[in-house]
């Protein structure tokens, strides 16, 4: 890759650009989605990202919330894991490595208690701190937002950026 700009999607970026994941209007979608479409060739993600992803598809199918009959339920599974698997080929996605894991450790003894993020979140932003600063963390989750503020880091959070969007909710049955 070159010089400019990349933008990291933590998990709750990556869940809220995925068609058929919202089940609510929310401020700051269509910023996250606009800058995936003004960006292609400059978005990121960890593979530990896309693990985090599939446990929330996991939890929602396990949930109820897709309906109750199990052919339809299925059906709007496969629907969503479909498309979230065509919006994973627009990201270049990065392997965890020891250097990443060892910063996480320290950003989690010195920022999780403060700012309520646990492991999976100073992972994520370990990653964006090794490569600044080149890299923009993007982010719906208010306390990964402000650690990365503390630590100088890039960060976009599209819920203050944006009015809400109507979205329709989903008939699963």
């Amino acid at each position: 890759m070159d010089n400019s700009m990349r933008y990291y999607f933590d998990s709750s970026a990556l869940l809220k650009t995925t068609e058929l994941m919202r089940f609510k209007a929310e401020m700051g979608i269509e910023s996250a989605k606009e800058i995936m479409k003004a960006n292609p060739l400059q978005l990121c993600l960890s593979k530990m990202t896309t693990l985090e992803c599939y446990d929330v598809f996991r939890q929602v199918y396990r949930s109820g919330l897709l309906g109750e009959k199990p052919k339809n339920k299925f059906k709007c599974f496969s629907m969503i894991r479909e498309n979230f698997e065509r919006n994973l080929l627009q990201f270049e996605i990065l392997p965890i490595s020891q250097a990443i894991l060892e910063s996480a450790i320290e950003i989690l003894i010195n920022h999780a208690d403060k700012n309520k993020i646990g492991s999976n979140d100073a992972i994520h932003i370990a990653f964006v701190l090794a490569q600044q600063p080149q890299m923009t963390m993007i982010t719906f989750d208010k306390p990964m937002k402000n650690v990365c503020d503390r630590l100088d880091i890039p960060v976009i959070f599209p819920r203050e950026i944006e009015k809400p969007i109507q979205d329709k909710p989903l008939n699963h049955n």
